[in-house]
């Protein structure tokens, strides 16, 4: 249920620097609300978001919060960042505010239907890789969510038909079950312990991402990764349409890998969602469409792809440009997600084959003397770590390390020794992950061990042990708040660090 912002007293918990909260703010204001904007972090650190809202009628608290902010509102908006036991947040419900998720409101204002991408890893790229296929056939899509940027600040150019991809975290779907909303369409790229300093227990976290299908409907599709056995068990609480996607095994139903082609085969009658999403078919596709719905009294047929008997080859898997099997995984889960929303075969392909990925996942930055610097900075859970290990061939030399989640490092320790020549280490979690590395390394001499204060300390380190044919890759497998501003603050200062080499 919308709220009426209209000459309330809001206080907007939460400015960051990923543009959800300068978004947020832009659209309080549209709505008429009088805005308080507070974070405890200061001007200078939130410096960028601030100028963003240079001239707008906000009050700023910054660096500090305020009890009358809390008491005094009408109606406290808060980031998803902001821990649920804050005790200003108590203050607010004991003082009769209404209190919101941020993120929420996306869901409560858009007109649209709204595919959800969530998991632990992958979630960034798969967003991307469904966004540019959709923009193949609708120039207007909207891509935001947890990868940045404010679906708010655009939410009045949504209409009905445009398509709106979110990025969804573990917090944003905590929040967004007291709506008892969930996407439409929802992808579940794989499962594994993250956030546990925020969740507490494995079990807890799954419950938050479980969000992202617990409100769906009977008309409503689940795109579930089935080589997770996790993820694969949700079938069975799906209320809607189920689609796998498999790495592993070609399937029955689903899209997969088959001798080395992705493929798509979807045997079911045809999907039709509450609210259509609109295609722009050519006049064989809409022919297919046709002739699979008739004698249906569904008018949304024509709006999205029927399912078919025959398997449907897309491309090869070798011919995708990004490296890694995780990478097929995320290709294949956006395959689902664009076919069952009309995109065509030969759009799917193309973006499949020219798409060479996101600022801070697996980024290539330079080649220097044989040697090619990567940035993984995005990278903040040990599974994400191993599969950007499993992407290369060669001698790595791995700079990791960060803020604690509360995660176990003790796997990741082991596929470091299997796969790095050298690991450089920094952040708070670094003589954690060292210890376990040479625990796992034993009387071996590889990998080198070596703990540094400073990102430029650790690139300057890695050059040295790097020899022409190697990588160096920063994927820190943890957070980036005890060092850096953010992911993309970490990823950039490593970036400008490799271009002074």
């Amino acid at each position: 249920m919308k709220i009426d912002f209209t000459n309330k007293r809001v206080t907007l918990m939460g400015l960051g620097l990923f543009g959800g909260g300068v978004g947020a703010a832009r659209f309080l204001i549209r709505q008429g609300a009088s805005v308080t904007v507070t974070d405890l972090r200061s001007e200078q650190v939130l410096a960028e978001s601030v100028e963003a809202l240079k001239g707008l009628p906000i009050a700023f608290r910054l660096g500090e919060h305020r009890e009358a902010d809390f008491r005094e509102a009408d109606v406290v908006v808060v980031s998803p960042a902001v821990p649920k036991e804050s005790p200003f947040l108590q203050m607010a419900r004991e003082a009769g505010t209404t209190v919101v998720a941020r993120d929420n409101l996306i869901f409560q204002w858009c007109p649209a239907p709204i595919l959800g991408v969530t998991g632990s890893n992958g979630k960034t790229t798969t967003v991307s890789l469904i966004g540019a296929m959709f923009r193949c056939i609708h120039p207007e899509t909207i891509v935001g969510g947890n990868i940045g940027g404010s679906v708010l600040d655009r939410i009045e150019k949504i209409h009905a038909d445009t398509p709106v991809i979110l990025e969804l975290s573990s917090f944003q779907l905590e929040d967004l079950q007291k709506i008892g909303m969930s996407p439409h369409v929802a992808v579940v790229t794989n499962l594994s312990p993250n956030h546990l300093d925020r969740h507490g227990t494995f079990e807890e976290y799954v419950r938050a991402k479980k969000g992202i299908i617990r409100h769906q409907r009977a008309d409503d599709v689940a795109i579930l990764n089935y080589d997770d056995t996790t993820v694969r068990a949700w079938a069975e609480a799906c209320p809607g349409k189920v689609v796998f996607f498999s790495v592993r095994e070609p399937l029955r139903e689903g899209v997969f890998v088959q001798d080395g082609r992705i493929v798509v085969r979807l045997n079911s009658t045809p999907f039709v969602p509450r609210r259509p999403l609109r295609t722009q078919r050519n006049t064989q596709e809409q022919k297919r469409t046709s002739d699979a719905c008739k004698g249906s009294a569904l008018s949304a047929c024509s709006a999205v792809r029927s399912f078919q008997e025959e398997a449907e080859e897309i491309c090869g898997a070798e011919e995708l440009i990004l490296p890694g099997r995780h990478n097929i995984e995320n290709a294949l889960a956006a395959t689902a997600a664009a076919w069952i929303g009309g995109v065509g075969k030969t759009e799917i392909a193309g973006v499949l084959r020219s798409f060479e990925g996101v600022a801070h996942r697996l980024e290539f930055v330079r080649e220097i003397q044989g040697v090619r610097y990567y940035n993984d900075s995005i990278a903040t859970t040990p599974e994400s770590v191993i599969a950007a290990l499993d992407s290369f061939e060669g001698g790595i030399v791995l700079i990791a390390g960060g803020s604690d989640k509360g995660i176990s490092f003790d796997y990741l320790a082991g596929e470091i020794v299997r796969k790095a020549k050298a690991v450089i280490l920094i952040g708070t979690t670094g003589s954690k992950i060292a210890a376990l590395v040479k625990a796992r390394r034993g009387s071996k001499a590889l990998p080198s061990v070596t703990l540094r204060d400073s990102l430029k300390e650790a690139v300057e380190q890695a050059k040295t042990l790097a020899q022409s044919g190697d990588v160096v890759l920063l994927s820190p497998a943890c957070a980036s708040y005890d060092m850096f501003r953010n992911f993309e603050d970490r990823g950039n200062r490593f970036k400008a660090l490799v271009e002074k080499l």
